[in-house]
């Protein structure tokens, strides 16, 4: 009975714990939305598709995210992955952000693209997502 009685609690206290550890699980999986800036210094932030060149990506530390917990080698930006990346504070406000570049050939972007998705991962496994304004220039012009 006492065995019993045991593995009943067992039961009930992994059962009750269930719905704590799945809202848990999903709150961990949510990305945490980063601020990030295409082609800083840039508007607006114009790209030619045809450019055998790189395009800048920022992600800014905000009071609420370092950007440098994110590790670049999970970062996909427009569907390319990075090819270099550095930590600059790039307004001089005390913030080191991370500033990431990607070949512009490689990015999954169209003449009507008007908006890109960055996505990657923290260090410690949080997903982050962030989304800027891009300027397509028509093909053609330079």
């Amino acid at each position: 009975m006492k065995k019993l009685l045991f593995l009943g609690l067992t039961v009930a206290l992994v059962l009750g714990a269930m719905p704590a550890l799945a809202s848990s699980a999903v709150l961990a999986s949510d990305p945490a939305m980063v601020e990030i800036d295409v082609k800083p210094y840039s508007c607006p932030s114009s790209i030619n598709l045809n450019s055998r060149g790189v395009v800048p990506v920022m992600v800014y530390t905000t009071d609420d995210f370092d950007a440098n917990t994110i590790d670049p080698e999970t970062v996909v930006f427009a569907g390319a992955e990075p090819v270099r990346w550095t930590p600059e504070d790039i307004w001089g406000d005390g913030y080191v952000d991370l500033l990431l570049f990607f070949k512009t050939q490689d990015l999954n972007l169209t003449e009507s693209s008007t908006e890109a998705t960055l996505t990657g991962e923290t260090y410690g496994g949080q997903p982050i997502e962030g989304t800027g304004s891009v300027n397509i220039v028509p093909k053609g012009k330079k």
